[in-house]
């Protein structure tokens, strides 16, 4: 070995020696100074994390009918490094795309996307459009990944999948939208109860922590911890489904008929000012938020947009007037016109109708009588007071989301003259105007409107927080308001000269007051474009429902004397379903039941009897019984136990599964009757006229059955019959003449 080989070998052996002892350095330095620091590093990527989802809370209305749930539904995904392997883009793309509404050169972007390495994805999901789609989406996709694996004959083949998903789901569509409000795919809460009361709805979601081993798994023996979700409470509101979809139908109705700008319709108990039904035109559908018109759609106008209240808030002036003992009514005026405040006011007709009665003034709705009693005898300080004292002004506090405070700037003596008939410098939003008067109907109450009746925890039941009815301050006296109230039923009563006729039905006495205010347009009062509005209440003794419609810019041709036609049939047609279907009696003397039923009875209770023992205790206290079913037992009772009903009245008893009944022949049942029989069994029912039912049929709305009953009165029939008769004479005397042998 020469001299030259010896000294490289010596240098490789040195090198190789400092290799090895800096190693075995590194290594003792890892195992020895590092060993804690790297095992946690590991750990962490030993372990994997699950997030287990909450369910968010149900939403139901006062009777226990859902509103709003989640729901299964599922999200498409792609797999681009299948589809590349299997070379099925094109496939793919042209036979998905249509199925899930999404442009093909969008869905090609997610079937090739790639890493920031260049690898394709293993999944991706395809969004929006293909994100918790509904189920006749689902069944098209399922039937795709069929033919897809066909066609690359690979029965393994996962291209396209469908990931398991919840969604959001409102079983009514639009009804009371803005209310509800929505929640979208990713996660957020807008409008309505679902904004106001995610904190209870929400949930919290659990988290599955575990050690992973090679793809992905989980072994026996590795450490596992758990966190469960808690799932969100249910929220229980004052809303009723049933008289809800009263207001929809007559919303629906009238907007078709006079295609207003918007329109507004409220109802609520006045004595707890529980909202009983919010509706808005436009409006949209939670289930498909993302298909609206315009903002507008979300735009809840109940709490958000002020108006002008016009003649409705003649309510507040009557009331001061009645309570200082100003407002005498047979005293005389003489109408027409009237100076104050610097300016000559008129009366509607602008003529006026001579001398009159205040009272005729308030059923005639006289501006001139109502600038005498509020700003002459009241004058301006005090009916300002008494304009604050109802609400005006200020926040009702209604659980709502984006409520305003309306306006109130009363400077010039002018603007009290105004604002005594409703015009000028005061705008209210419709809330305040339902608690303001709702206050009269009460007996002098202002109360605190509300939506929450309570919250429960589905799985204990226990009720975590329940609303109470809140009195803010007392406007009039009781007996003021008792006077009021009597006063305002005429405006509906009289049926020669009352502005409120078209609201009157035999059979419910009922209190309420017209509105019809000119609209701004560019700081003058047009002369072709009003709010229109009625609110009004019933029975006027002791009021179960009070309801307030505005109806913004309706096409009345020009003629603002059409505007009879639109508020007051409105609040009569939804006031009149609401009252039979709440079960309320008949109050006048005059109708064929009232000469000879005059004796109240209580409900006694049938749950568990055998349907002999429902059907004689019903007897036994003089009232009619109806079963339903085939059971051998009542499940459920309408009316319920305990409540007040006159003798003879019908009592309806279920020994089944509502779903499982189908509805009976219910031709000459009273419109109340085949409401609470609808209700009862569960049943999408809508009504058409008044009176008892002449005709029933099934027709279909979308995915939904409905059974449609068309109405008319004993007097209406009769006249139809008797029509009928008459054809039916000349038919049978034409066939005569036609018998007869030629002369």
């Amino acid at each position: 070995m020469t001299k030259g080989v010896k000294k490289r070998t010596l240098w490789l052996v040195v090198i190789f020696g400092v290799c090895f002892f800096g190693l075995l350095a590194r290594v003792a330095w890892l195992q020895i100074v590092q060993s804690d620091e790297l095992l946690a590093k590991a750990k962490t990527m030993w372990d994997a994390n699950s997030q287990i989802p909450a369910t968010r809370g149900v939403i139901y209305d006062r009777n226990g009918t859902i509103m709003a749930q989640d729901d299964g539904a599922y999200t498409v995904a792609l797999n681009p490094q299948e589809i590349a392997e299997k070379n099925a883009l094109g496939v793919v793309v042209k036979k998905l795309a249509p199925i899930i509404g999404v442009k093909e050169d969008k869905l090609s972007k997610f079937a090739t996307k790639k890493r920031s390495d260049g690898t394709l994805f293993r999944q991706v999901e395809v969004r929006n459009e293909g994100w918790k789609i509904n189920d006749e989406k689902e069944k098209q996709v399922r039937k795709l990944i069929t033919e897809l694996r066909a066609h690359t004959k690979d029965r393994y083949f996962n291209g396209v999948v469908l990931i398991d998903d919840t969604v959001r789901s409102y079983p009514g569509g639009k009804k009371a939208s803005h209310v509800l409000g929505y929640f979208d795919k990713t996660g957020k809460a807008f409008y309505g109860v679902e904004q106001q009361y995610d904190k209870y709805l929400r949930g919290v979601p659990g988290k599955v922590n575990y050690e992973r081993f090679a793809e992905n798994r989980h072994e026996n023996g590795g450490r596992v911890n758990l966190v469960p979700e808690q799932d969100g409470k249910s929220v229980h509101l004052t809303i009723d489904n049933m008289i809800q979809g009263y207001i929809e139908e007559a919303l629906d109705e009238y907007n078709e008929k006079f295609k207003p700008k918007s329109m507004i319709a409220v109802a609520v108990d006045p004595n707890t000012m529980e909202v009983l039904g919010m509706a808005n035109r436009p409006n949209f559908n939670p289930n498909e938020y993302w298909n609206f018109a315009s903002q507008a759609d979300f735009f809840n106008y109940a709490v958000g947009a002020r108006y002008e209240p016009g003649s409705t808030f003649k309510i507040v002036t009557l009331a001061g007037a009645v309570e200082k003992n100003m407002f005498h009514p047979d005293e005389k005026f003489m109408s027409g016109a009237v100076k104050a405040g610097g300016h000559t006011i008129h009366d509607h007709n602008y003529k006026g109708w001579g001398e009159i009665s205040y009272l005729e003034g308030l059923v005639r709705s006289s501006n001139v009588g109502f600038v005498k009693l509020g700003y002459e005898r009241l004058g301006p300080q005090r009916l300002e007071d008494y304009i604050r004292k109802f609400g005006f002004g200020q926040k009702t506090n209604i659980d709502l989301p984006n409520e305003i405070n309306g306006f109130l700037d009363l400077e010039h003596q002018s603007d009290f003259a105004a604002a005594t008939y409703g015009q000028g410098r005061v705008a209210v939003t419709a809330m305040q105007q339902v608690v303001a008067v709702a206050s009269v109907a009460n007996g002098g109450k202002l109360m605190q409107p509300y939506l929450l009746k309570k919250v429960v925890d589905p799985e204990t039941q226990k009720v975590i927080f329940e609303n109470k009815p809140k009195m803010i301050r007392r406007t009039v006296t009781e007996q003021a308001a008792q006077q009021v109230s009597q006063y305002l039923e005429q405006v509906i009563s009289n049926q020669e000269i009352g502005t409120g006729r078209k609201a009157y039905f035999e059979g419910y006495r009922m209190a309420g007051k017209t509105g019809t205010a000119n609209k701004v347009i560019n700081g003058s009062y047009s002369t072709n474009k009003w709010v229109l509005s009625f609110i009004g209440y019933a029975p006027v003794v002791n009021p179960k429902i009070m309801l307030c419609i505005i109806v913004d810019e309706p096409d009345l041709g020009g003629n603002y004397r059409r505007g009879s036609e639109v508020a007051p049939p409105m609040f009569k047609k939804i006031m009149v379903n609401s009252l039979k279907y709440m079960n309320i009696p008949y109050e006048t003397k005059n109708l064929d039941r009232e000469k000879f039923i005059t004796v109240s009875t209580k409900v006694p209770d049938l749950q568990a009897l055998s349907v002999q023992q429902a059907t004689d205790t019903v007897q036994h206290f003089q009232l009619q019984p109806v079963i339903f079913g085939e059971g051998k037992q009542v499940l459920a009772q309408y009316p319920a136990a305990g409540k007040d009903i006159l003798q003879y009245d019908k009592v309806y008893a279920i020994t089944d599964v509502p779903g499982k009944i189908g509805l009976p022949d219910l031709t000459g049942y009273s419109l109340r009757e085949v409401l609470q029989i609808c209700s009862l069994l569960d049943k999408q029912c809508q009504t058409d006229g008044e009176g008892f039912a002449v005709k029933q049929q099934m027709v279909k709305r979308g995915a939904e059955v409905v059974t449609m009953f068309s109405f008319a009165s004993r007097e209406q029939q009769a006249k139809q019959q008797a029509e009928q008769q008459v054809v039916a004479k000349q038919d049978a005397g034409s066939e005569q003449d036609d018998a007869k042998p030629s002369e």
